[in-house]
Order: C-alpha cells, then structure tokens, then sequence
C-alpha cells in the first residue's frame, strides 16, 4: 500500500528514533517534501508571470491609442500658360498668329494650356503640333468675312499633354449677337495618381460699357466652380476676362477683396504675391493685404492693364507665382502662372 506525504514523514521520523542509539544519528530518510507547499509556489509564480504579461499588453494597447504620424503632404506644382493670341483680328489668323504661343508651350512645358480667339486654322494647326495631348474647343464666332480667320469660326482651346476628360460647358450668357461665351472645363490628371485638377478657360464680354455683362458672366462661373472648390476639389480658372483687378466683376472669383481684406470668393490669382504689387495696387486702386495684393502685372501689350487672369482654388495653395512674356503679335502678353497645390 503507497503511502502519503505525510504519513511517509511520520514512518521516517519513526525509523529515526528507533535507530538513533545504534547510529551517529543519520537516519537516511530524505530531504522533507511538501508537495502542497510546491504546488502553492508554483501557483504564485504563474500568478506573477500572468501580471507581467497583462502589464506588457496593456502597454501594447496603450502605444495603439496613440495618435498615429500624419501622413506625408503629397504638394505637387500645376503650372498654367494663358493666352489670347487675337488670332484674326490683331494678329495673323495662320501659323504665323499662334508660333510665338507654339515656341513657349515647348519652353514652359505646362500642365494645362487656356488659349483664346484661336481660329479654326490654329485649332487644327495645335492638334498637328501636339498630336498626343487631349485638346478641348469652344466656338466663340462665327467670324464670316468678319476678319483674318478667312470667314472660319474662332473660340477657344483647353489643352493638357495629359489624359483629360470634358467636365464642364457652361454657356455664360451675355451674348453680343456674334460672339457667344463659354466656360470649358476638363479633369487633368496627375502623374501617377488617380489625382486631377479641374481646368477651365473662358473669355467675358469686351467693351467698357459691358461691365454688368461681365459680371453675370463671371458670377455665373462662381456659381458653377465654387461648390467644387467647396468640397476640396482644386479648380483652376483661367482666361481673358476683359476686366482690371479693382472691377466689380471680379469680386465673384478674388478671395482678396479690393479694400485689402480676405472674405471674398474662392480663389487666389498666380500673380498676387507679385513682388511690386504695392506699386501695381496704385494703378489698380485696391489695397494690399498683408503679403498678397488683388493685382499684379499688366498683360496688356499697348498699356500696363491687366486683363488676363489665373485663378486656383484657395484651399489647396500652398505657393504661388507669375511670370508675363511678349505678346508675340497679339494685343495680349502671354501669361504664366503656378501654384503648389496641397493634396
């Protein structure tokens, strides 16, 4: 029969009594075990390995309910060539009225090109030149035996060397009997990205008697961009808008207002930050506001007036900047402007 634990200690210390005065006292019983004591060591010691080990998961779980690092800014620069080349009017209605426009597309090149009063001739001769670019027109006249296009309609091109998707075209109303106003729109995309801009070019009503028409047309181009421009969409506006920085007009597309404050529209023009806006706001009648001014350098050929405009949505301008160059022929000097826009 097996003994227990404690019934083998008693024997044992039995035996060791017994034998004590034939011996020098060692009884060869072996060391005393308590296999409860044993078991309530062990007990405690998994106790404790458990604490540590909810201890190390609750720190886990506590560097989880840290904030995670914001992502990268993904900023990309968009850069925009404007130009109303007088095609037929002012300046030859063929190649010899846009090759000025041709030679600095290629210098510059742009993202989105806005071009207007193109003849029909220069619509094809642009499609011959850039035979990979998604190319968008608008026809503005008829123009029959009205001047050089040689009595072909004229209008104007929105053009990317990128895949680009017609989004918007908007009649803006105003019509003078000849010319009909547009506000073209398309989706540029992105290198690499599922990313677009929403590029757009126009033309307002000309004539210093035409103020109100412009600005029905210019608040009508408001009315269709800004919702956009609202949900975050980054929209670019650009054209001949036939209207100086201090026109009324203009206050439906100018964040800037023109008493220097910053309440106004959506959108930020390329060349507000001008460095000698302090001297063109003179000229213009406006006020600066702090490092930007409703302004900027005349882009007219036979006068300082500025009449030709690029526009991009304030909420995703992180810089902008400017550049005018020769007219090459036209009543116009050929406008360049960018912006970092922050995705």
């Amino acid at each position: 029969m097996a003994l227990t634990t404690r019934s083998a200690r008693t024997t044992c210390i039995l035996l060791a009594a017994s034998l004590f005065a034939l011996s020098t006292g060692v009884t060869g019983c072996a060391a005393e075990t308590d296999d409860e004591d044993v078991g309530e060591l062990e007990l405690a010691k998994k106790k404790k390995d458990k604490k540590k080990d909810d201890d190390k998961k609750g720190d886990d779980k506590k560097g989880d309910d840290k904030p995670a690092d914001p992502p990268p800014k993904d900023i990309r620069r968009f850069d925009v060539l404007q130009h109303n080349i007088g095609g037929g009017t002012e300046n030859d209605g063929g190649a010899a009225g846009i090759a000025y426009t041709f030679s600095r597309i290629d210098a510059a090149n742009p993202d989105v090109v806005l071009l207007e009063e193109v003849c029909a001739a220069q619509y094809e001769l642009f499609k011959q030149r850039y035979p990979t670019w998604s190319v968008l027109w608008a026809q503005m006249t008829t123009n029959e035996g009205n001047d050089r296009c040689g009595g072909t309609p004229k209008g104007q091109i929105l053009a990317s060397p990128r895949a680009m998707a017609e989004e918007i075209r908007k009649d803006l109303g105003e019509s003078d009997g000849e010319r009909a106003f547009t506000l073209l729109c398309g989706g540029v995309s992105l290198p690499n990205t599922q990313r677009k801009v929403l590029a757009c070019v126009t033309h307002l009503r000309a004539g210093d008697d035409q103020a109100a028409a412009r600005e029905k047309q210019a608040w009508r181009i408001a009315d269709a961009l800004n919702p956009l421009a609202k949900d975050g969409r980054p929209v670019v506006i650009g054209g001949d808008l036939n209207s100086n920085p201090d026109a009324k007009s203009l206050d439906h597309l100018y964040r800037l207002t023109r008493n220097g404050g910053t309440d106004g529209g959506r959108f930020d023009e390329a060349d507000q930050t001008d460095a000698n806006r302090e001297k063109y706001a003179q000229r213009d009648a406006v006020k600066c506001a702090g490092d930007a001014c409703r302004t900027g350098e005349g882009t007219m050929a036979a006068n300082r007036a500025k009449l030709d405009y690029v526009f991009f949505s304030h909420n995703r301008v992180v810089e902008l900047g400017a550049e005018v160059d020769n007219a090459g022929g036209s009543a116009h000097k050929l406008y360049r402007g960018w912006a970092k826009l922050e995705f």
